[in-house]
């Protein structure tokens, strides 16, 4: 998938520029043509007002220091009667014979317009008249297809030399833009992965429960109901495995924005602290919080308080044996800030850039323990959903602590 999405990438970027080059191409070309046209009949003009006395072609005035610059423009003049005969005839270069000089000023002669081409005999043609003759003025028109020739051959040329070079720029940009979309394709394949490994586990106990409720030897009330309650946690494990990983896809969706409300953010984080106390007493951690009273914030209550108990679970289970967990809650400048803190192994620094990321596992510190490995990742989650920051430290001198930021509200009526 990733490979044809780099090709189209490629292919759509050697098409835009290849009709971009045309269309430049192709006004220089016209542009060109039109200019050297241009210069042919301003030649031809400046030949036929050139005084009989003086036979000599007009060179196009241009210098270069003192040295004149030569026409390049063939240039032939000859001065017919009214019977269309050649008096007199000036040639700059010989690139016409007698015989097709005296052809191809007859069929100027002849001609209906003061200038043109004769497509025949490959010259442009001007005349003017003056004491009963007509003065005729020639130019060989491969100077102008030549030109043109030339331009279009280096045009050629640079087109294609163009066109290599943003194949292979084409080529490494296309790798540039896919690789956003090949790591959330690998996260979202380990993201599979991982739920599935997740969801297997229950299913094979709830699986091996009922072949032993229809095995005739287990058929005892209290046995029976052993393996029926066994079922109903492993059922229950899966329920809250998916709920959890359908708010990550709902937030992944932007479908769970944080409803914008004040929030007594000191109150909701005693209500939730008061929750773990006897998980803490019957784990024997020790529980301390300093709480600043009175502060607000914006937000959805739901999610906030699943924000404080997700922290306090995680501590609780990490704090190791009579270890300490520790939430301060205050206010920093214009933002309100909550810190939960707790003692037990070390996340190694290598590990924390990860330790948000969903099913991540972790020896010394994502060690499941009745959990999915999503916790911290719905942490961040609703963080984000509230434009909070989340972050973590983890020292054998103070422990793990996680830190949440939110901006502050006055009041209810904020």
């Amino acid at each position: 998938m990733l490979k044809r999405l780099r090709r189209k990438i490629v292919l759509i970027n050697m098409a835009f520029v290849g009709i971009v080059l045309i269309a430049v191409f192709a006004a220089v070309c016209i542009t060109s043509y039109q200019s050297l046209k241009s210069d042919i009949y301003h030649s031809l003009q400046l030949a036929t007002e050139q005084r009989a006395d003086k036979p000599e072609p007009p060179a196009i005035d241009e210098k270069r220091g003192n040295f004149p610059k030569q026409n390049l423009i063939a240039v032939c003049t000859v001065t017919v009667d009214d019977s269309g005969i050649i008096k007199q005839s000036f040639q700059d270069t010989t690139f016409l014979s007698d015989e097709l000089l005296s052809e191809a000023a007859k069929a100027a002669f002849e001609a209906k317009t003061e200038k043109g081409s004769l497509s025949a005999y490959s010259l442009f043609y001007q005349k003017r008249s003056f004491f009963g003759n007509t003065k005729i003025a020639f130019a060989d028109s491969e100077y102008l297809y030549t030109s043109l020739r030339q331009l279009i051959f280096t045009s050629l040329l640079i087109g294609g030399c163009s066109m290599v070079a943003i194949f292979f720029i084409s080529l490494f940009l296309s790798k540039l833009a896919v690789r956003p979309v090949e790591k959330a394709w690998k996260h979202q394949q380990q993201f599979v992965a991982d739920a599935s490994h997740e969801l297997k586990t229950p299913l094979t106990v709830i699986l091996a429960n009922n072949n032993i409720l229809i095995s005739p030897v287990n058929d005892t009330a209290a046995n029976q109901k052993k393996w029926l309650d066994s079922t109903g946690e492993e059922a229950e494990h899966m329920r809250k495995l998916i709920d959890n990983m359908l708010f990550l896809a709902q937030g992944d969706a932007g479908q769970t924005p944080a409803i914008q409300i004040p929030v007594h953010f000191s109150e909701l984080a005693w209500s939730v602290l008061l929750q773990f106390e006897p998980i803490a007493y019957e784990k024997q951690i020790e529980l301390d919080s300093d709480i600043q009273p009175g502060l607000y914030i914006k937000g959805d209550t739901t999610q906030l308080k699943q924000l404080i108990h997700i922290f306090l679970d995680n501590g609780c289970k990490y704090a190791g044996q009579h270890g300490q967990v520790f939430l301060r809650l205050f206010s920093q400048q214009n933002n309100v800030l909550l810190c939960v803190r707790n003692t037990g192994a070390v996340i190694p620094k290598e590990e924390l850039p990860h330790i948000f990321e969903r099913f991540y596992r972790s020896d010394k510190a994502r060690v499941r323990e009745g959990g999915f490995g999503l916790g911290l990742a719905i942490a961040k989650s609703i963080t984000e959903s509230h434009s909070g920051t989340i972050s973590v430290e983890s020292t054998p001198e103070t422990g793990t602590k996680f830190t949440v930021c939110f901006a502050r509200v006055s009041s209810e009526k904020s």
